[in-house]
């Protein structure tokens, strides 16, 4: 997947938003609200951005019973672990060269979309 396929398939599997057009640069948030090209969303990246991607934590933490974030200095790269409840044997997990980048791609798998 290109990072424009991941951040598209994040804003709408993982942040439950829809485009204003099939081509529109807005979003419509669940509450409704409309972002548009000089607002927020737009352009919205949790791949590289510290504020979108606080945004998906948020959002995995509202249906995570624990997630970790940490630093492997051996591998020099970031990994993220979701799991979903305490009960479950089920976890989600990547792998990444940056913060950012690994919690994006665990919040896609934790929706069964495999980046």
């Amino acid at each position: 997947m290109s990072d424009s396929e991941i951040i598209e398939a994040i804003a709408t599997k993982v942040m439950g938003w829809t485009r204003s057009k099939p081509s529109g640069i807005s979003w419509i948030l669940p509450n409704g609200k409309v972002g548009r090209a000089t607002e927020f969303p737009f352009p919205w990246n949790p791949l590289t951005n510290p504020a979108d991607c606080k945004q998906v934590r948020e959002k995995l933490a509202e249906r995570a019973e624990s997630i970790v974030i940490e630093w492997n200095n051996s591998a020099q790269s970031w990994s993220c672990q979701m799991w979903p409840t305490e009960e479950s044997n089920l976890s989600f997990y990547h792998e990444a060269r940056d913060a950012e980048r690994a919690v994006a791609l665990c919040a896609l798998k934790s929706v069964g979309v495999e980046p």
